[in-house]
Parts: structure tokens; sequence; C-alpha cells
């Protein structure tokens, strides 16, 4: 194998004139600056996971790219895509000024349109956060839209620099092109470095934009300082050339368009799922593609030439056989693939990306997203090769439509899943949608080569078929248009509150973390078994508040008059735990229940059990004045609330509703203090109403028993 590639590059350094032509001109330059931007983005996202690991940090980051890269998709990817290079290659040989102006018309108009909506987005990104982060508090919503404005610099200059990208491919000047992927990973490693320690998240975010600068600098030096003396000038005008653009880009724009739909709305489910879900997202849908990449598409991308000149010369015989054996290699190969990632994923993901702030049990987690990922790898990567298949036969409309159709469908799948299965929900509707879109374009696929070989048209019937394919097309992408825009937003209607309200005087309730032997207890069935170890009953149980990527609570508790970790007086972090005013949950030795803010609170040693969470949200029987009743920031959510007569509400909302609303279904029942616990993983143990949800994974959880069983 060695001495195979070893006489390839011999072989091509002589045949390509010499070292410079090699390094600066050939596939090999392309095979270096890979590896070594492969490698920086190793490097990035161990940083990047050794800083923060899976918080919550990491989700705002991550969902600050997803608005400017999608919008760089939709308008300019699609164009470049589409045309540009076949078109200036073209232009070139024949007058290369001519080619020069047309370039400057692609990049006029690109950085016209970039310019005019990215000044839109950035005016409208505060009044439609529930399209893009629906689940991030108020605090986190502004960090977000912050960001995400400062992002929007990004596709004015990445439109410029992958325009020049794709004159740099043209002219074969493929190191040039190659490094700006390096030094782009390089300034996202400066900014976690050196800029994110000073400035928090809008350095890293500043860091980024110095790699964008310098992915768009080093493609600027050949072409502006070469023989070709490109210069950078604005030209409004609309060429031939400019019009044949417009015209190929439209079919790109819905396959771009879905793309980034999906894209958007997986980032904005994540969001609404327990703090560093939207970097596991991420960091699993990296993973993933590797194999598609490395093995699927590289099989499909290296025999579509193939195919294409069977289809050409009308030797379907050898089309058929072709394609018979990228499809059995990629089904093998991609198959292996998966089943090795998803056994080798948790040591993988510990040597890349473990250590620091990146726990065990992140790894852990990681890895379990990542193997449900894996099921859609051999999914994707024949998707590939039958894409080609059809384009090699001269169709994109049913592989483009198709695909539409497939991410529709996906996005439809995740939403309604992820109630029940959280993050998983993701590549659950990532995979369903492929199959689905796999078994069209296979079943297709036979009778299409078949018409295609003996030249014969549609028939009527099938061009009434073609009309329902396009409807079910144009219904999935409304359907998934309502999802996105529709982000999440409800109201909350009757009854979607269960409660149960317990006397803490009769001393059966207590709090839960850890077992005799320190084992984490974890969720209620465990809690069920430990209660019983002791003769008792498990009456009641709820997970008592927020807890880090630690599976360390955020703040204050108590368990047993213990104090296992102190109270956080800090008020300028992320998430709802730091709106203020927090408060403090407890019970005392006296079996008497209070619920204070945290300014208010004072420690004693009277006291047995205490969680610190956030927000307050009633404080003397009034609304905290930061709670907004037409707050779009919408979730499932658990608190307790002090009556007058000492007892205790504990109330967990059946459907998604906001914090006014929730603070109301106290202030209703009377009660004076009421304070949130936590957000989307909440459960509730409470068969006396037919509600049993074991949850899990919890770090503190209260619980109340009841007298002792029959042991006998």
């Amino acid at each position: 194998m060695i001495k195979k590639y070893v006489r390839k590059f011999l072989s091509d350094l002589h045949e390509s004139g010499g070292w410079k032509a090699l390094l600066f001109h050939s596939s090999w330059s392309l095979t270096l600056t890979s590896g070594l931007s492969y490698f920086f983005g190793l490097v990035r996202d161990k940083v990047l996971a050794y800083q923060f690991g899976l918080s919550r940090t990491v989700d705002i980051y991550s969902a600050s790219f997803t608005l400017p890269e999608a919008l760089l998709s939709f308008f300019v990817g699609s164009a470049l895509a589409a045309a540009f290079i076949p078109l200036f290659a073209k232009k070139h040989d024949q007058d290369k000024a001519a080619a020069h102006r047309y370039a400057h018309q692609m990049i006029s108009w690109s950085l016209l349109v970039m310019v005019v909506v990215g000044a839109l987005a950035a005016i409208l990104l505060p009044h439609v956060p529930h399209w893009f982060v629906k689940g991030f508090s108020p605090a986190e919503t502004e960090q977000w839209v912050r960001l995400t404005r400062l992002m929007l610099l990004s596709p004015l200059l990445f439109s410029l620099s992958n325009t020049l990208g794709q004159m740099l491919i043209s002219r074969r000047d493929f190191l040039w092109y190659g490094l700006s992927p390096v030094l782009y990973n390089l300034g996202i490693i400066f900014g976690l470095l050196v800029l994110a320690p000073r400035f928090g998240l809008t350095g890293l975010v500043c860091g980024t934009l110095i790699g964008v600068l310098m992915h768009l600098g080093i493609r600027l030096i050949p072409l502006a300082w070469g023989a070709q003396g490109f210069r950078l000038r604005l030209d409004f005008s609309l060429s031939p050339e400019m019009r044949e653009t417009a015209r190929l880009m439209l079919p790109k724009m819905l396959h771009f368009g879905m793309n980034s739909l999906m894209l958007i709305q997986f980032s904005n489910l994540a969001s609404d799922l327990p703090a560093g879900s939207v970097a596991t997202y991420s960091y699993a849908r990296n993973f993933q593609s590797l194999p598609v990449s490395l093995l699927g598409i590289a099989i499909a991308t290296a025999i579509f030439p193939s195919l294409s000149r069977d289809a050409g010369k009308g030797d379907f015989a050898k089309f058929r056989l072709d394609f018979r054996k990228g499809r059995t290699r990629i089904l093998l190969y991609t198959t292996l693939g998966a089943l090795a990632l998803a056994l080798a994923g948790k040591p993988m993901i510990f040597v890349l990306l473990g250590g620091g702030e990146f726990t065990a049990e992140n790894v852990a987690f990681l890895a379990k997203v990542l193997a449900v990922y894996c099921l859609s790898i051999p999914l994707e990567s024949l998707m590939h090769l039958y894409h080609r298949g059809y384009y090699s036969l001269q169709n994109s409309a049913i592989p483009s439509l198709f695909h539409a159709a497939n991410i529709g469908l996906s996005i439809l799948v995740a939403n309604l899943l992820a109630g029940p299965i959280g993050i998983y929900a993701i590549p659950v509707g990532f995979t369903v949608g492929l199959a689905v879109h796999l078994a069209m374009v296979m079943s297709l696929f036979p009778w299409f080569l078949k018409r295609t070989e003996k030249g014969v048209r549609l028939s009527p019937k099938l061009e009434r078929a073609k009309k329902w394919i396009v409807l079910v097309i144009v219904v999935a992408s409304l359907a998934s248009a309502w999802v996105f825009i529709k982000g999440g937003k409800s109201s909350p209607g009757p009854e979607v509150v269960l409660s149960h309200v317990a006397d803490p005087k009769e001393g059966n309730l207590r709090f839960y973390w850890k077992d005799e032997q320190g084992e984490h207890l974890g969720n209620y069935q465990s809690l069920i078994d430990h209660v019983k170890g002791k003769g008792q009953e498990l009456r009641f149980a709820m997970n008592a508040g927020i807890f880090d990527a630690k599976f360390q609570p955020l703040g204050l508790y108590i368990e047993d008059g213990e104090m296992l970790h102190e109270l956080n007086t800090e008020k300028d972090g992320f998430g709802n735990f730091f709106l203020q005013p927090n408060g403090v949950f407890y019970l005392t030795g006296q079996n008497e229940a209070g619920i204070a803010t945290t300014d208010d609170f004072r420690l004693s040693s009277d006291i047995q059990y205490a969680t610190q969470s956030g927000p307050m949200l009633l404080i003397g029987g009034e609304f905290n004045p930061e709670l907004r009743e037409d707050s779009e920031n919408l979730h499932i959510r658990n608190g307790v609330g002090l009556l007058p007569d000492g007892k205790l509400v504990f109330a967990i909302s059946k459907e998604k509703i906001n914090f006014y609303h929730f603070a109301r279904f106290f202030k209703e029942l009377g009660c004076k203090e009421a304070l949130y616990l936590d957000g989307f993983i909440s459960k509730a143990y409470l068969p006396e109403k037919d509600w049993v949800e074991l949850g899990g994974p919890f770090v503190g959880m209260i619980g109340e028993t009841r007298g002792r069983l029959d042991t006998e």
C-alpha cells in the first residue's frame, strides 16, 4: 500500500514538472492542506471541549453560526455550486478580461445581497428568537442575538472568499485554496486561547471572524499579485453569464434552502433540550460525517465520471455493472465504518475531546448520541451514489425533490420525538428521513434507467405521478416551514399543570442524591428501590434543581444536615439558574419549609435539606418583576410553592409554558413564595394521579415516603 502511494507521488512529481508545480497545482497540495485542516480542526474542537465541555456556553456559540451559514448557503452557495466554475473557466479560456468582469459581478451581487439580508436579519433577530433558539432563557437569548449579529459579518467575507476560491480552483491554484480553512481554524484557536479568557464568548466570536479574514486574505494573494492581475471592483451589471447563473441557481436554492432549514431546526430543537444539547448534536454530526465523506462520498465521486461516460456512450450494461460495484463497496465499507465508529466512539471521543470541562459523563453521553447517528451512515452514503446515478442520466429533479421531502420529514419526525426521547430525536429523525428518501430514489432508479436506455418519454400516467410527487414535496416543505415558524410557540391551556400538596410537618419529605456507597441514584426507579430497602414506599418524587455538566448541583445543596455544595452567589452567569432573583428551598429540623431569595437566605445548622435554583416565581405573593406574560421562552417546568399554612405545592407542567404562566399557577393557589426548580428534563412520580415517570439522569431528587412496608 505504501509503495503504491510512493510510486504515485513520484509519478505525479514527474508529470507536474517539478516540486513547485506539485506543491501549488496538483491534487497533492489539496491532500496536504486537507490533512492540516483536519488536524487543526481537531485541535480547535479539543480546546473548545476542554474549556467549556457540553455546556450552554458552547450551545450559544454553536447556535450563533446557524443563521449566517444558512444565509450564505442559500444566497451565495447555490449560485457558486450551480454555475460559477464552468462558466468562469469557459470565459477565462476565451477572454480573461470578460471572465474577470463576470467574477466582479458575482462578487458585487453577492455582497449586495448579503448586506441587505444581513441587515434585515440583524434588525429582526430580537423579535424571532423562537425560530432559532426557542429553548434559551432571556439572558441566553440576549447573548445569542449579540453574537449572531457579530457573526453576520462572516457571510459578507465568506461570499467574497468563496468566489475567489472557485476562481483558484478553475486555475488549479490548489495550495492557496486549501490553506484558507487551515487559517480559519487557527483564528478560532486564537480566539479560544487568547481572546475568550479575557472577553468571554464575544472574544471567541472575534477570533472566529479573524479566522474568516485570514480565510479571505490567503486567497487574495495569488489573484492580486500573480500574473493574472485580478483587482477587486464593484460591477452591478448583468452579463449573459450572470443571467445564466441566476437561472441555474434556482433549483439549487430549493436544495440548499431545505438543507439550511434542517440545520436551523435541529439546532432550535436542541436548544429546547438540557444545556449542552446543541453542542452534543454538533459534535455527533461532525463525527458521523467523517466516514460518510471519506468512504461514501469519496466512492460516489470517484465512480461518477465512469457512470457519466457509460451513459453518454449508451453502454448501459457497463453502467449497471459499475453502479452495482460502487453500491456494494459503499454498503460494505460504510456499514463496517458505522459499526467501528459506534463501537469505538467512546474511547475515540475520550482521546479527541475528553479532559478539562469535558467530563467522563460528557464522553459517555456524546458516545450514545453518536451511536444512534451511526445508523444513518450507510443510508446517507448510498444516497450520494444514487444522486450521482440520476445526475449521470441527466436528471437532477428527482433527487433534488426527494431530498427536500426527506428534510421535511426529518424535521417533523425529530419534533414529534423530542419530548419522549430528547436529543436522540435528532439522529432518529435524520435517519428516518434518509431511509424514506433512499427507498424512493432506489425504487424509481431501475425504472428510470430502463426508460432512459430505451429513449422512452414518460407516459401520461407517469406525468400525473410527477405532479403528485411535486405536490408531496410542496406539502412537506410547507409543513417544515410551519414547524420552523411556529418555533415551539404554544399557549398554556386548561389543566396543563400536575400538582401535589405535601405537609412537611409529617416528616416524610427528604432530598436524595447518592446512596450509602456514594453512587448517584439518578432516577426515580433507583429511588423507589432505595427507599424500599429501608422499608418505605415512595409516594411522590420530583427532581430538585439545576445541575452542571459534571453532574454537580449548580448551587447550594444540603442533605441530612450536610452541605454537599455551597451557596452560589454569582449573578452574571448564563441559564435559568442565574435569572434574578434566584432562591433557596429548604426544610428545617423541625419539619418546617421555607423559600427565600438567595440574598435573603440565611444558612443555619438547623437546616436539614436545601436546594438552590432560579428564578424565583413569586416573592411575597407578587410575580417576580423579571417575568413577562408574553414571553415566548416555553418549556416543561417544575417548581415548588409555599402556602400560608406551611404546606408545600410541588408542580410540573404537562405542556410547554413560560415562567409567568407557571408562576400564575402558584399565585392562584395562594402561594406567597414559589421557586422554579428545573426545565425540560423535569419529571414527576405521582402514582396516585396515574402519573409515573421514572426520569433521569438527575442529581438531587425530592421524595415523599409513607409508612413501612411489610418486609416479611
